[in-house]
């Protein structure tokens, strides 16, 4: 009766969530969590540069790292 009031996956709206992880802003399943988690790392790595040899910094603004390097495209 307990598994009636668990919030249905917000990504793949197949799966009921698990009850440690109902609390979260935006509960999803365990795959497609996975799935946003590697998505989102991927990102992230792809908007990290060296900036005047220094060490990789993040950018945020995909606007500033066109300015950095005209070649790459975000």
């Amino acid at each position: 009766m307990e598994n009636l009031y668990l919030p249905i996956c917000t990504h793949c709206y197949a799966v009921r969530v698990e009850p440690h992880r109902r609390h979260h802003s935006r509960p999803t399943c365990m795959d497609c969590a996975e799935t946003l988690a590697k998505a989102e790392s991927k990102r992230k790595a792809s908007m990290c540069q060296p900036i005047n040899k220094s060490a990789p910094t993040y950018i945020s603004d995909p606007s500033l790292l066109k300015q950095l390097n005209p070649k790459r495209t975000a």
